[in-house]
């Protein structure tokens, strides 16, 4: 009868738990979980505002808190979307829209979004203009929250004749808790698959 070599057995299992580890580390290192992904369009069942934001061709970003640039045709009832993202420990947000519709306006609010309070009532950021740039390259703008609260990501359409609607968009939304970029330190996987290899290790240490 074949003798089981414990050693070895035990340097096998070092081994396959390093390479677990140094894996579990690295995708959560390069891979950022974005807080929303999200693919929709408009539709004449949206609700509407009274309104839209002014572009002003100027995306907001990190360095400074964007002033709110008011709003035109104060009159018309342009449909929309909103959608609330936890931001948890990230409070640098940067939000991409990816359309063909040059129709669809993207704004960021700070809780709640409540148009009949205004537009400017709990006001964070927008993308600046609306549609993609030349037609291809999707826009983006950063806003910053308070950590744990919630954000809430404004679409909406910006034409007088409802042009925006059924026009389909992509909404993004990726977190960070510096303007470096810098992800969470542990995200939920990484952690789990860390334990996983610190049980295997002492199972492997009591077995050898």
């Amino acid at each position: 009868m074949r003798r089981l070599n414990y050693r070895s057995l035990l340097h096998t299992a070092r081994v396959r738990i390093s390479m677990i580890f140094a894996l579990a580390m690295v995708a959560g290192a390069v891979h950022a979980i974005p807080l929303l992904d999200v693919t929709s369009a408009l539709t004449a069942d949206d609700p509407t505002q009274l309104g839209r934001i002014r572009f002003t061709g100027v995306p907001s970003d990190w360095s400074m808190q964007s002033l709110f640039p008011g709003v035109v045709t104060p009159a018309v009832a342009y449909h929309y979307q909103s959608f609330a993202v936890n931001v948890q420990s990230t409070s640098f947000v940067q939000v991409m829209i990816d359309t063909l519709s040059t129709n669809l306006f993207t704004s960021a609010y700070l809780g709640t979004y409540q148009p009949d309070q205004g537009l400017a009532f709990n006001y964070l950021g927008d993308i600046g203009f609306p549609g993609n740039a030349f037609g291809t390259d999707p826009f983006f703008f950063q806003v910053i929250v308070p950590a744990f609260s919630q954000l809430v990501l404004v679409v909406n359409d910006t034409s007088l004749l409802q042009a925006g609607l059924q026009q389909s968009f992509r909404l993004l939304a990726e977190g960070f808790v510096d303007t470096e970029f810098t992800e969470p330190v542990t995200e939920p996987a990484t952690l789990a698959l860390f334990c996983i290899a610190l049980a295997g290790f002492g199972w492997a240490r009591r077995r050898g």
